[in-house]
């Protein structure tokens, strides 16, 4: 690709790209088009996530720091939540903490700080199952809301057995388990078959291969080759003649949401990034760009990235089992009186699985926000916003039959991209 300055209006020239043949001012577009989606996408992430252009006097600012990203309730309700528990826990095991008062003001307290916050990190899940949706993600969507509706629900019955206004609730060992195993169900239905999919390498995470990619970039296959078999195996649909703008933007602003879905926002950005980067590549762009340095960086991040998204779906499995097995607990309990020594002890046993499938989501919501059960949704671009912005820098580009010629008649140089 060559591009050199306008030379028949100088200001103008400076704003302009010109390519030497109509191959590459194609791939330029494409790339173009590629860029804004992902730099758009970026833009928000960044504004969620380090609150990027905003300030504390901005509520915005106060909203993504501290009810999406490092979300209070939900931080200090999982810590209310295995404390009441734990403590619970506690009572069966030992006498003395079952007649202590100091441990019964305690598991007071936690109670009810423990319904208000899940009513709270329920209200937040339903506001990510919104956005999810809004993004395409309808299933994620649909159970996140119905998750948050469930921990609205446990959050008002455990208020009202601490107080003990919950009549028969407040003596069953069973209901709390139950109220636990339902949005634990909820989460399987999207986490089981992720680790399914994972384990057979049919995720779309694993279509990538990034280590496959570094491989052939070693061995020198041609970059159009490389970068035609990624696409393929990701079905992203590149056009080979002509650029329809408004098209393409709207098809990459969908496969980005696809992405997001199904490896993670973080993995998502890098996964078209890299795309960018091969097309740049491809179109023979100025070596001083370290182009193969800037490639094999971005594939270790992606690899980081999955790898992540793919610990903490195993780390939510294991949540999901020891809520499994509080409830079958509960239900053991049930069936044998939580009066005798055995019930008491299984009941004990019961609370201590809960107090560590709650103590997960805390590690999780403390450092995991975009993976956690109730993840930060970062939403989709908007792409009018994308096109038009995608449209004036196509406007730059212009095809050069003879650019050396041109720049002669400037006398400045011609330079090589």
């Amino acid at each position: 690709m060559a591009a050199i300055s306008n030379l028949p209006d100088l200001p103008r020239a400076l704003e302009m790209t010109y390519f030497r043949d109509e191959k590459s001012l194609h791939i330029a577009k494409v790339s173009a088009v590629t860029e804004v989606v992902t730099s758009e996408k970026r833009e928000i992430f960044d504004r969620v996530d380090s609150c990027k252009g905003l300030t504390w006097k901005n509520f915005e600012w106060w909203k993504n720091k501290f009810w999406r990203k490092y979300n209070v309730s939900h931080i200090s309700g999982d810590i209310a939540n295995f404390g009441y528990l734990g403590l619970e826990g506690a009572k069966g095991v030992s006498h003395a903490a079952a007649l202590s008062h100091g441990v019964a003001q305690a598991v007071f307290g936690f109670g009810i700080a423990a319904g208000a916050l899940n009513i709270t990190a329920g209200i937040s899940c339903m506001y990510e199952g919104i956005i999810a949706y809004r993004n395409g993600d309808k299933k994620k969507g649909i159970l996140q809301i119905g998750f948050g509706v469930l921990f609205v629900f446990l959050g008002i019955l455990m208020i009202l057995k601490t107080v003990g206004a919950a009549g028969a609730l407040a003596a069953n060992p069973f209901i709390i388990p139950a109220l636990f195993l339902i949005p634990t169900l909820f989460m399987a239905i999207d986490v089981i078959p992720r680790l399914f999919a994972i384990r057979n390498s049919s995720d779309q995470a694993s279509q990538i291969k990034p280590d496959e990619i570094l491989k052939s970039i070693e061995k020198g296959v041609a970059t159009d080759r490389i970068l035609k078999d990624l696409l393929n195996r990701l079905g992203v649909k590149l056009p080979d003649v002509g650029v329809n703008t408004d098209m393409l933007v709207k098809h990459l602003s969908k496969k980005m949401q696809e992405f997001q879905k199904n490896m993670g926002v973080l993995a998502a950005m890098d996964t078209f990034e890299l795309i960018h980067l091969l097309l740049k590549k491809k179109n023979n762009a100025n070596p001083q760009e370290n182009l193969d340095i800037q490639i094999n960086n971005k594939i270790k991040s992606l690899k980081e990235n999955i790898a992540r998204w793919n610990k903490i779906l195993k780390v939510r499995f294991a949540q999901q089992v020891l809520n499994i097995l509080a409830f079958i607990g509960g239900a053991i309990v049930l069936g044998t009186g939580s009066a005798s020594r055995a019930g008491t002890m299984i009941n004990a046993g019961t609370n201590f699985a809960m107090t560590g499938a709650n103590f997960i989501p805390f590690v999780m919501d403390s450092f995991y926000h975009y993976e956690r059960n109730g993840p930060v949704e970062v939403s989709k671009i908007d792409e009018r916003e994308a096109s038009r912005i995608a449209k004036g820098k196509i406007a730059t580009f212009q095809l050069q039959e003879n650019p050396a010629e041109k720049a002669s008649d400037w006398k400045l140089p011609c330079a090589i991209l």
